[in-house]
C-alpha cells in the first residue's frame, strides 16, 4: 500500500505561536496517570522508525511521569530535541508520553487534525493567502474582549428595559428544574472519585434525586473510559411514578470528553450536517442504551410511558443527535414507537447540526420527500426546549462561530493603529468609565472599516441547537437585593416594594461571629448583619463598617463547613456540603476544604463571591440602566457559637440572594435556535455561567418569580 500522507500538521514547520498553543495543550493534558496498559514504541504506519533503532527491537514503554513528560515535549516542540525529525514521529511519541490509551489515541489524532486546520484557516489565513497579523493574536483578543464585555453589558442592560414577562410559567419552570438537578447530579463529588463499584458510584446520585428509581443501565466508571473515549458517562433508569423513561448524558468532565468536544468537523447526518464528535458519541450511547431501553418500555407497557432525554454542555448536545437517531422512521436502526411521546430538556446546548438553506424551489422540493430525516428534524425539535444563561459560550461554540470571532480580530487588527504598549496601557485600566469609553471607540474604528471592507465567506457551515425554542435567561453581573431598575427620572427613587422590604435598623438581625482574618488566618470575633446586599462586618454593633462580602445573585456560593455529627476526633475531618449559589436546597454534596486544617468553633461556614464586572455606563439622566456595581472577588470563612445561630445564619443568607435573584433575572422573549449564538462573545462570565448550579439556580428565581403571582 502506499504510504499514507500525514494530515495532522501543515507541510511547514509550525510557527512559534502556533508551537506555543500545542505546548500550552499537552501541558493542560498532562496529569497524574494510572493508566496501566504499555505503549509500544513502534512508530504508526506509514512513518518510519526514529533514529538509533531497529524495527525489531521494539519494546513496551511505560508512560513517563508528568513531569518529564511535558519536558520532552517541550524540546521536541520547540525543536531542540532532534532525534524525532518527522511530524507523525513527534506526534507518535507525543500521544506516548501523554499516556493515552490506544483508543484515546486514534481520537486525539482526529482532535489535533480538526483544530490545527481551524488554525490555518482562521487563524493563520495560510490558506486563503491572508497577510499576517499587525499586532499578535493575543492583544487583538484582549481589545475585542473589551468591546464584548461592553455590547454583552449593554444587552443585560436592555434585557431589564421592561418588567418581567412570563414566558416560562411556574409549571414548565418546576418540571425544567426537576430534570436540571439530574445534570448536577451526574458530575459528581468526592464520594463518586472514591468508588470502586457502580452501585456506589450511584448511590449519592440516586440519594440526590429521591424517588422510587429503577436503574436501566448506567456507566458512570471514569476510568473506564479511557478504553471507549467518545462515549460519555449516562443514567438510564425507570421512573414508575411517573410513568416515565429518563436518560441523563453528563457533560464535559473528562479528558475523553473533551476529545469528542474538540472533534468539531461535520458530518452528514440525516439530511444535514452534524458535530462529528458529538454524532459518534450519541451513536456509542444508542448502542449502549438499546436493549435496556426495550426492556423499559416493556415494563410500562400496560401504561402510557414517555421517553425523557435530559444533558447539559457536551450531554444536550448528544441527547440532540441521540432524540434525531431515536426518530429516524425507515432507518436501518431500531427506532422509539411512534405511540411512546419523546420530550428533551437542554441545558447549554452547544450548536451541533445544521441545515443549508434551500438555494432552489427544487432543493426545496427534495426536502419533502427527503426520507426520515427532515421528519426526525422536526419532531425533536418541537419536543425539545433549550435554555441558555447569559453569554455561556458553550451554546456559541462551533467553528463556524470561531472563523467569525477571528476575522472579527483580524478586522480590530487593521482598524486599531496602536503600538504595543499603548494597547497595553489602554486595556490595563481598571476603571469602568475608561473601559466603556474604549470599547465604545473601538466600536467606531471597526464600524468605519467594515463599511469600506466587504466580509469574507465563512468555509464553516452554520450550526445549532435542536429544539423549537431556546429560552435566554439574563442575569445582572453583580446584582443584589438593593438591585433597581429605573422607570422614574429620578435616579434615587426606589421600587415600593424594596423600601418595604428593608428593616428599619438592619444591624437588629445582626449577631456576632467568629471570622477568619485574609493573611493572618487568625480567629476574629465580629459583629455581622446584612445590609444593601451586603453582609458586612464591624468590631462592635455601634462601630463602622470593617469589612464586607457582596451577596450577589450570580456569583455568590455559601458553604457549610463544620458539622456537629462529625466532630469527633480530628478537626480536619470535617466536611463540607455545598449550598449552590445561595440555593435552599441542600445538594448533600460532601467535598473536604484542603486549606482548612481547624475552626474556631464546630459550626463554620463559608461566604465566597466571584468577581464581576457591570460593564455598565452610569447615567444619572437614563431611566433603563440598572443600579449595579461591579465586585471583586472575596471570601470569608465564619464560625457561629451554636447549630442553631449557623442555622439562621444560612437562612437569612440564602433568602438574601434568593430575593437578589427574583430581582435580577429577566427570561428574555424565546427564540428560534437558528437566530440565536450566531456570534462568540468573549463577555464577563463566559466560563462560569455554564456552571450546571447556575441553571439550577436561575430556574429556581423563576419559580419564585412566578410564585408571587401564580397560585401554587
Amino acid at each position: 500500500m502506499p504510504e499514507p500522507e500525514p494530515l495532522i500538521l501543515p507541510e511547514r514547520s509550525p510557527d512559534r505561536a502556533l508551537k506555543g498553543l500545542i505546548l500550552k495543550v499537552l501541558r493542560r493534558l498532562t496529569g497524574p496517570s494510572t493508566v496501566a496498559s504499555a505503549f509500544s514504541a513502534e512508530p504508526p504506519a506509514g512513518s518510519s522508525a526514529p533514529a538509533g533503532s531497529s524495527a525489531g527491537s521494539a519494546e513496551p514503554v511505560e508512560p513517563v511521569g508528568p513531569v518529564a513528560a511535558t519536558w520532552q515535549m517541550c524540546l521536541r516542540v520547540l525543536g531542540v530535541d532532534r532525534r524525532l525529525q518527522t511530524r507523525a514521529e513527534m506526534l507518535h511519541q507525543a500521544l506516548i508520553d501523554l499516556a493515552l490509551t490506544k483508543e484515546q489515541q486514534e481520537v486525539f489524532e482526529r482532535v489535533l487534525a480538526c483544530n490545527l486546520r481551524f488554525y490555518q484557516i482562521a487563524v493563520e489565513g495560510s490558506l486563503d493567502g491572508r497577510p499576517p497579523w499587525r499586532r499578535h493574536v493575543a492583544l487583538n483578543m484582549a481589545l475585542l474582549r473589551v468591546l464584548h464585555r461592553h455590547l454583552a453589558a449593554q444587552r443585560v442592560t436592555q434585557a431589564f428595559e421592561d418588567p418581567p414577562q412570563k414566558y416560562l410559567s411556574r409549571g414548565e419552570a418546576k418540571e425544567a428544574l426537576k430534570y436540571c438537578k439530574w445534570t448536577v447530579a451526574l458530575y459528581g463529588g468526592e464520594e463518586e472519585e472514591k468508588a470502586e463499584t457502580e452501585e456506589e458510584r450511584l448511590r449519592p446520585v440516586l440519594a440526590m434525586l429521591g424517588g422510587s428509581l429503577e436503574v436501566l443501565c448506567s456507566d458512570m466508571d471514569n476510568d473506564k473510559q479511557i478504553n471507549d473515549p467518545l462515549c460519555p458517562r449516562f443514567l438510564l433508569a425507570l421512573d414508575e411514578v411517573n410513568d416515565e423513561l429518563i436518560l441523563c448524558i453528563r457533560g464535559t468532565q473528562t479528558l475523553s470528553d473533551l476529545f469528542a468536544d474538540l472533534i468539531g468537523d461535520t458530518e452528514a447526518f440525516l439530511g444535514g450536517q452534524a458535530h462529528a464528535g458529538i454524532l459518534h458519541s450519541a451513536q456509542r450511547v444508542f448502542t449502549k442504551i438499546l436493549e435496556p431501553l426495550k426492556r423499559g418500555l416493556t415494563q410500562l407497557s400496560s401504561k402510557s410511558p414517555r421517553l425523557v432525554l435530559v444533558g447539559h454542555s457536551l450531554g444536550a448536545g448528544v441527547c440532540q443527535l441521540l432524540a434525531m437517531l431515536l426518530r429516524s422512521k425507515g432507518s436501518a436502526h431500531w427506532t422509539l414507537p411512534e405511540a411512546i411521546p419523546l420530550r428533551c430538556f437542554l441545558f447549554a446546548p452547544p450548536p451541533v447540526f445544521g441545515r443549508e438553506p434551500p438555494v432552489s424551489r427544487w432543493v426545496s422540493l427534495q426536502r419533502l420527500f427527503s426520507g426520515p430525516g427532515q421528519k426526525a428534524f422536526e419532531e425533536v425539535q418541537q419536543a425539545s426546549v433549550a435554555f441558555a444563561i447569559n453569554f455561556d459560550i458553550i451554546p456559541r461554540t462551533s467553528l463556524h462561530n470561531g472563523y467569525k470571532l477571528f476575522q472579527e480580530a483580524r478586522l480590530l487588527d487593521d482598524a486599531v493603529t496602536w503600538r504595543k504598549a499603548e494597547v497595553l496601557r489602554r486595556i490595563s485600566q481598571s476603571d469602568d468609565k475608561a473601559q466603556v469609553a474604549l470599547a465604545t471607540e473601538l466600536q467606531e474604528l471597526m464600524h468605519l472599516l467594515a463599511q469600506r471592507r466587504a466580509a469574507p465567506g465563512n468555509p464553516y457551515p452554520a450550526q445549532h441547537a435542536v429544539a423549537k425554542h431556546l429560552f435566554p435567561l439574563m442575569l445582572v453581573p453583580g446584582g443584589t437585593s438593593v438591585f433597581q431598575h429605573r422607570r422614574s427620572t429620578d435616579p434615587g427613587e426606589a421600587p415600593p416594594e424594596a423600601a418595604e422590604a428593608a428593616p428599619v435598623n438592619p444591624r437588629e438581625r445582626g449577631g456576632w461571629l467568629q471570622k477568619r482574618s485574609e493573611h493572618l488566618k487568625q480567629w476574629r470575633h465580629r459583629f455581622a448583619w446584612i445590609e444593601g446586599g451586603e453582609l458586612r462586618f464591624a468590631a462592635k454593633p455601634e462601630d463602622p463598617v470593617r469589612s464586607f462580602v457582596k451577596l450577589t445573585a450570580d456569583c455568590t456560593s455559601v458553604m457549610v463547613l463544620g458539622d456537629p455529627g462529625d466532630t469527633g476526633g480530628d478537626s480536619s475531618r470535617r466536611r463540607a456540603a455545598v449550598l449552590h449559589r445561595g440555593s435552599s436546597v441542600d445538594t448533600g454534596r460532601r467535598a473536604s476544604l484542603g486549606d482548612l486544617k481547624s475552626f474556631a468553633t464546630s459550626w463554620a461556614f463559608k461566604v465566597q463571591t466571584s468577581a464581576s464586572w457591570s460593564g455598565v455606563a452610569y447615567d444619572a439622566t437614563a431611566a433603563a440602566l440598572p443600579r449595579v456595581e461591579s465586585c471583586e472577588a472575596i471570601e470569608v470563612i465564619l464560625c457561629a457559637e451554636s447549630e442553631e445561630e449557623r442555622r439562621r445564619w444560612l437562612e437569612d443568607l440564602t433568602t438574601e440572594l434568593r430575593v437578589a435573584r427574583r430581582q435580577c433575572l429577566r427570561i428574555c422573549a424565546p427564540l428560534s435556535p437558528e437566530d440565536f449564538g450566531r456570534e462568540a462573545l468573549l463577555a464577563e462570565g463566559l466560563q462560569s455561567d455554564h456552571d450546571a448550579n447556575r441553571y439550577a439556580a436561575a430556574l429556581e428565581a423563576v419559580i419564585d418569580q412566578r410564585s408571587e403571582d401564580e397560585p401554587p
